[in-house]
């Protein structure tokens, strides 16, 4: 979410599942870039937890939910 409080806002990124290895995860895609007149989400499989959470840090950074972020933006 874009809220440190829980239910405090829109989702932007989710991890949807976890298999094994596997992570499935999506992010909502910003207005501003979406191609349809709906709301629109990615999503992607991560192999292991290291890259899992780097695309996690990448779907946040391109959810565009966490821009003042000095973890993603240092």
């Amino acid at each position: 979410m874009d809220s440190p409080d829980y239910d405090g806002g829109d989702w932007l990124v989710s991890v949807r599942a976890i298999v094994g290895e596997d992570h499935f995860l999506s992010y909502r895609m910003p207005e501003l870039i979406c191609p349809f007149p709906r709301q629109a989400s990615v999503e992607t499989t991560a192999v292991g937890t290291d890259q899992a959470i780097a695309f996690i840090r990448i779907a946040m950074t391109a959810s565009a939910g966490w821009t003042d972020s000095s973890e993603l933006h240092p």
